[in-house]
């Protein structure tokens, strides 16, 4: 098994830095000049990468990109997160952004989706720790990697609570838990002032991609308001693959205090369609 030291890109970087969750966000990979440097890549990888990135972006952490170090070309890693020239050689430039999901057409304010009576989404970011290849919100083009501001929040608390059917709030994204601690307990503090809300759900993909995010100060946080409400953690995993031990360690750290964890996956052609790699999950 191949230790970050030992390669090139992280050769200068302290085990410290390797373990900040801050740090792995800020240095993820987003050219094939980068990724080249960590793993190696096939002539039809390195097209792929070229073409997709004309219009679409990739970004890989350091934790997933090590992982594919370690793995094989056959690597379902590689599937999930490696920008291929089947996301492209169909679609014409407007269709890549297309949205599938009229996300904008339930949005009465900025960062929130009100699609079914009783519950919303909010977005607190437009990007995430890793970009799926396979991800449907891609009108998100991530020029510009941003989070919501105070503003927007006090838009939606506004909205909750001049909606009082709404019981249900799930951060969804790009990734909730990008964003920093003192914002997430500030969104909860003002959550939990409006008393209709009764769960909150985090649906995230950082316990994969960087699961350093789970540290004890962000669980502790958590721990002052699953009293509450309902709070529950849904973690986005495709297949066991993607179940490093940092990861088992996060889910370990969030179960051990009381959070409940479930797990969530879209089926995916050639990496999870299959009886028994499902199962396995």
């Amino acid at each position: 098994m191949k230790k970050f030291s030992e390669i090139e890109l992280w050769k200068d970087v302290s085990p410290e830095e390797w373990k900040n969750w801050k740090w792995q966000l800020s240095h993820c990979i987003n050219t094939l000049e980068e990724l080249e440097k960590t793993i190696t890549i096939s002539d039809a990888e390195a097209y792929g990468i070229k073409e997709a990135t004309k219009e679409l972006k990739m970004r890989i952490s350091p934790h997933i990109a090590l992982m594919m170090a370690n793995g094989n070309h056959e690597d379902t890693l590689r599937k999930q997160f490696i920008p291929s020239y089947n996301e492209v050689k169909t679609s014409n430039v407007y269709g890549l952004y297309d949205d599938v999901n009229d996300d904008d057409g339930y949005s009465p304010v900025k960062g929130l989706v009100h699609r079914y009576p009783t519950k919303v989404l909010i977005f607190p970011s437009n990007f995430c720790g890793c970009y799926c290849r396979y991800c449907f919100r891609r009108k998100l083009k991530r020029d510009v990697e941003d989070c919501l501001k105070q503003a927007d929040y006090d838009n939606i608390f506004k909205y909750l609570r001049e909606h009082p059917a709404i019981n249900e709030v799930i951060f969804s994204g790009g990734d909730p838990l990008v964003v920093d601690d003192d914002i997430l307990k500030y969104v909860l503090s003002k959550l939990s002032e409006i008393d209709s809300i009764k769960i909150v759900r985090f649906h995230t993909r950082m316990i994969i991609t960087i699961p350093y995010r789970i540290t004890q100060d962000f669980v502790d946080m958590l721990n002052i308001y699953k009293k509450r409400f309902a709070l529950y953690m849904v973690i986005h995993i495709d297949t066991l693959r993607e179940l490093s031990e940092e990861s088992k360690e996060a889910v370990c750290r969030l179960v051990d205090n009381g959070i409940m964890c479930f797990a969530s996956c879209p089926l995916l052609h050639g990496i999870n369609d299959d009886e028994a790699v499902l199962q396995s999950l």
